[in-house]
């Protein structure tokens, strides 16, 4: 998992930020990396879910392609799921805060696959792909509004987050006063 902590980034650096880790990904085809993004600015909480499927333009195969994108959209529920039942309440986060989740298929060619296999046109914009990764148009689609997070909650949250990779099963302790997340912050 890949998490960047972004205090005043524009649009455009988390896009460059994301197209350069989706494009480098590219290069792993097997490997899948989901990348979240905590945006104090707009008290939003992003995740990528990437699959790396590959599709080639006007070479059209469904096997596989229904299955990847049902897959994406339930690990998409999933995390949606742990970010309201636990993130939130567990850093207190107040009602300012959204999630919100998108499917990335860097190495499939366009939507139109996803088009071919059924998916409603009010999805289609939550999928984004090597042609939307090379405009770069894809993050202007991004509700980010201006609701900055407080201090406090942007700490909570980036505790949880980065500190979620170090809990196991014999020291579940969590703390906001680690020296780490002062170094992040």
């Amino acid at each position: 998992k890949d998490t960047l902590k972004m205090t005043n980034m524009t649009k455009e650096e988390i896009s460059n930020f994301l197209c350069e880790k989706l494009l480098i990904q590219n290069a792993g085809k097997n490997q899948e990396f989901d990348h979240l993004i905590i945006h104090r600015k707009s008290s939003s909480f992003l995740h990528m879910e990437v699959k790396s499927l590959e599709r080639l333009e006007g070479k059209f195969n469904a096997k596989g392609l229904t299955s990847q994108y049902m897959k994406a959209c339930k690990q998409i529920g999933l995390r949606k799921e742990m970010f309201f039942k636990v993130v939130a309440p567990t850093c207190i986060l107040s009602a300012n805060w959204a999630y919100q989740g998108y499917v990335c298929f860097p190495n499939v060619s366009d939507r139109e696959h996803f088009k071919r296999i059924g998916v409603a046109n009010s999805d289609i914009e939550k999928i984004i792909t090597k042609a939307e990764l090379a405009s770069g148009h894809w993050l202007e689609k991004i509700k980010i509004i201006n609701n900055e997070a407080t201090d406090k909650e942007y700490k909570k949250i980036l505790a949880v987050i980065i500190g979620s990779g170090f809990v196991g099963f014999s020291n579940q302790q969590w703390t906001a006063k680690d020296e780490t997340i002062e170094r992040i912050v």
